[in-house]
Parts: C-alpha cells; structure tokens; sequence
C-alpha cells in the first residue's frame, strides 16, 4: 500500500475542468470555481470577460493573478488582506475589478467574491458588502 504525503500549501494539482458548477448571479455573467485550497482559489470567468482569476494567500503577499499575470497584491505578514480592487484593460475597455475574502478563524476562508463593473460574477460562502 502506497501513501501519498499531502502539503496543505501546494496548489491544488487538478485540471482546469471545473469542481463547482455556479450559477450566474447576473445577466451576462458567469464563473466557475476551477481549484480550491488554503487561501487559495482560482476562478475561470466566461462573462463579461475570459480570463482565469487566481488569489494565493500563502506567502508574504496576497497576490491576484488574471491570466497568470499579477495585477494586485499586498503584504500580508500579520494580516490577510480582505478586498482588492484593480482595474483591467480588455480590448479597447478598461473594466473595474473588485476581489472580496471573508476569512474565519484559523484562515479558513468563509466566501470568496469577485465582482467585474459592479456584477457578481462568482461567489461562494459569505462575503462583506464592500462600502
């Protein structure tokens, strides 16, 4: 019998097939959860915009990755950072990105948000109403 070792901080190794199938939240929106871990997600949006969204909060930096390229990240030594906001070129159109977190205790991540123009476009779990 042959054990695997499994480390809580690898990302998740699964292809890019979809674990959740959500629902659209808005009209012309949609997302789907590709890969989940420990503080880390990683989202393929398919309206209004196609591009894959990856937050990774295992390091010293909570970093936002669209299409494998940084767009946002923060220094997180004492604190995860709950919202980022970033703005997109997509053509000829800038578009408006807001990432929430809602973390509980023991950094489990109780909901994941990502809104694109004011649109949720993927949610799970619950989130804070940014102000």
């Amino acid at each position: 019998m042959v054990f695997e070792a499994l480390n809580p901080y690898q990302s998740p190794a699964t292809a890019d097939r979809g674990l959740l199938v959500e629902r659209p939240l808005h009209p012309g929106t949609r997302g789907r959860l590709l890969a989940k871990g420990l503080l880390y997600r990683r989202v393929m949006l398919e309206a209004p915009i196609e591009a894959v969204v990856e937050f990774d909060g295992r390091s010293l930096y909570d970093v936002i990755r669209v299409d494998n390229q940084v767009v946002a990240w923060n220094f997180s030594w004492w604190r995860i950072t709950p919202i980022f906001r970033f703005v997109l070129s997509a053509g000829d159109r800038s578009l408006e990105f807001v990432v929430q977190l809602h973390l509980g205790h023991f950094l489990r991540m109780k909901g994941f948000c990502i809104q694109v123009e004011g649109a949720t476009v993927y949610a799970e779990g619950t989130f804070r109403v940014s102000a």
